[in-house]
């Protein structure tokens, strides 16, 4: 070949070269990219699919980040009660795990949100935890190749919350006392702080603020300094809140007559102080009766009501086991009680009376009577002299109706709470004709075949109530484990069923009380194991929402 054949031949195969490599380049590049997209979107499909199954599997949704947030978060709870928490870590992976203890899972992602939806409106998203049943789950992953586009994937969610079971789920007890505790009273003070009366070492009277608090994804109970405001005897005390900053306590004073103080919380150090007791039935005399263990006999409860802010009715048991009833009045400036004209309603007997307020002039109350029966009647304040009358008394439990409690369920309806026969659970609903203030009862109910005693109930909503009591322990007769269940009534019928298993807490534990902090938590203090004083949160879990 010539020089200029050799020229022309290499001119062309740079030519051809030069048309080639572009699309080799091209093609290599391409190639590259499609790998890279199609990791990305595999791994991408492995981050979703971890989501949306766990999410599936979700108890309930606890919180969950704006659904414009491209930093977002959700938080849920398992099938073993953990909290287990999605977010996007300091070096842009995903992470996954338990709150507090979270591990990379997958990434970088550029984004993570979740927008949460309602089953009947799937285009406006919501915030309420409790109504959340789908969720959208959208994760943008940048593409590591210049030339590649970046994935923005889309995800959706279920959550099955529907099929599981209602329950009770008890936090972490707390010991507020060491040295004694019997018969605790709680009343609210806010959502946060809570007055609790109880008969203290010595048997005399104690009180303690307690203070329950959501803190680092769990209800944590602290309190603070007790106050002895009756060193002599205080036991069996109830509460009534008088104001923000006052409340009504009366019980079994010295002698084990009937007494009543104010009692002052102090907003600021949450101590508690007192203003001067008052003897309201100074002629009781009654001895505390007592177990085998030194428990206190709740029948020497009294039972408070507020008619207005200066004036109480307080239903006690009197001399000769006998049922008062009187109208305590406190003056507003001092904050001294006076007593006005007491009334004897039941001649026979009136163990543990419990109250419930109708209007300002008609007041439910329910007793156990002679023979262990359970009896209710109305009573009637004439609010121009405080006198007291009666209706017509009505027996709702004539086999046994020991220890009663009441809740309001509408005007004319009363859930009512009792021990029955062997001591078992019973409930019934109280019917009040608003007309000729007759009772009548609808089906009573066997809530715990075992034991179910001194019954405490709090309303949840219209339908559904807490009851917390004295159950079973299985250790015998005299041991007793703190329960709560929910009772559920049906508005149609007045029949009440069972809503959740029972929920026993505590090794051992007698007369919970309890107190609303929310329409889904509830504080319940008890008199726990070797008489310590223990306190407990109760979340409520309905799964009733659509």
């Amino acid at each position: 070949m010539t020089l200029i054949e050799i020229i022309m031949s290499m001119a062309i195969v740079v030519i051809i070269f030069a048309a080639v490599m572009p699309q080799i380049r091209a093609i290599r590049i391409g190639w590259a990219t499609a790998r890279e997209r199609s990791e990305l979107v595999e791994n991408g499909q492995a981050l979703m699919d971890h989501i949306t199954f766990s999410l599936m599997k979700a108890k309930r949704i606890m919180a969950v980040s704006d659904p414009c947030d491209v930093n977002g978060f959700i938080e849920f709870r398992d099938n073993n009660s953990n909290i287990m928490r999605y977010q996007i870590g300091a070096n842009n992976y995903v992470q996954f795990g338990p709150v507090g203890n979270l591990s990379d899972l997958a990434g970088p992602v550029s984004s993570l949100q979740f927008a949460c939806y309602s089953p009947y409106d799937l285009n406006t998203p919501i915030s309420d935890v409790d109504y959340i049943r789908s969720i959208e789950v959208q994760a943008g992953l940048p593409n590591p190749n210049e030339m590649g586009r970046d994935q923005s994937l889309t995800a959706w969610a279920y959550l099955r919350t529907n099929y599981l079971a209602e329950e009770i789920i008890v936090g972490t007890e707390y010991k507020f006392d060491t040295g004694n505790c019997h018969t605790p009273s709680l009343a609210k003070i806010d959502d946060e702080h809570y007055l609790c009366a109880y008969e203290g070492p010595g048997d005399d009277g104690w009180a303690v603020v307690l203070i329950p608090r959501y803190v680092s994804d769990k209800w944590q109970i602290s309190k603070g300094t007790r106050f002895e405001f009756d060193n002599q005897e205080g036991r069996a005390p109830e509460l009534c809140q008088i104001d923000t900053t006052h409340y009504l306590c009366a019980y079994r004073g010295p002698n084990s007559d009937g007494w009543a103080v104010v009692l002052t919380v102090n907003t600021g150090s949450w101590t508690v102080s007192k203003d001067t007791s008052f003897e309201f039935a100074p002629n009781t005399g009654l001895p505390i009766a007592q177990d085998a263990y030194g428990d206190a006999d709740t029948s020497y409860r009294p039972a408070l009501a507020k008619i207005d802010s200066t004036h109480y009715l307080c239903a006690y048991m009197g001399q000769g086991f006998d049922g008062w009833v009187v109208v305590l009045t406190i003056d507003p400036a001092t904050f001294e009680i006076t007593a006005e004209t007491a009334f004897e309603f039941d001649t026979s007997e009136a163990k543990a009376p419990a109250l419930a307020k109708l209007d300002n002039a008609h007041y439910l109350c329910v007793y156990t009577s002679s023979g262990d029966d359970g009896w209710v009647i109305i009573l009637t304040v004439d609010t121009g002299n405080w006198t007291i009358t009666k209706q017509t008394s009505f027996e709702f439990a004539s086999d046994r109706g020991h220890k009663p409690d009441l809740a309001k369920i509408d005007d004319t309806h009363y859930l009512c709470a009792y021990s029955g026969l062997d001591s078992d659970g019973w409930a019934v609903v109280l019917n009040v004709d608003l007309t000729t203030w007759q009772i009548s009862k609808n089906t009573p109910y066997e809530f715990d075949t075992t034991k179910g005693q001194v019954p405490e109930l709090q309303k949840i909503d219209l339908t559904n109530y807490v009851c917390s009591y004295e159950g079973d322990s299985g250790q015998g007769e005299l041991i007793d484990k703190p329960a709560s269940i929910i009772l559920n009534v049906n508005l149609g019928n007045w029949t009440i069923a069972r809503k959740t298993p029972v929920i026993k807490y505590s090794y051992e534990g007698d007369a919970p009380d309890i107190a609303v902090i929310d329409d889904r938590h509830f504080i319940s203090a008890f008199d726990g194991y070797f008489w310590k004083g223990h306190a407990v949160v109760l979340e409520v879990d309905l799964q009733i929402r659509p």
